[in-house]
């Protein structure tokens, strides 16, 4: 994957997009490899106990997004499934 882009170097901007494309790369990685949303925040909760780093980014991206820590993930989860589940049902319309 690519590195993100920043929008201005070392201003709050850049670092708010560096956040928001890290995090956002954790999300999908752990969704694609574990596919549930019960194993994916347990895997989540390993890593932020694991990097300090990442959890401050994750309690950042939260407060961006107005979500509380307990529920961020499974929000994120569920838009993210709602979103792949409907690009495959427009792809399944074509095909008729």
């Amino acid at each position: 994957t690519a590195l993100p882009i920043y929008i201005y170097s070392g201003g709050r901007i850049g670092e708010m997009s560096r956040i928001m494309n890290d995090i956002l790369e954790v999300f999908e990685h752990i969704i694609k490899q574990y596919r549930t949303l019960d194993m994916c925040e347990k895997e989540l909760h390993l890593l932020l106990n694991e990097d300090s780093a990442l959890r401050a980014d994750y309690k950042e991206w939260c407060e961006t997004m107005g979500y509380t820590e307990r529920k961020g993930f499974a929000e994120f989860f569920q838009e993210y499934v709602d979103r792949e589940g409907s690009v495959w049902d427009s792809l399944e319309d074509q095909d008729l």
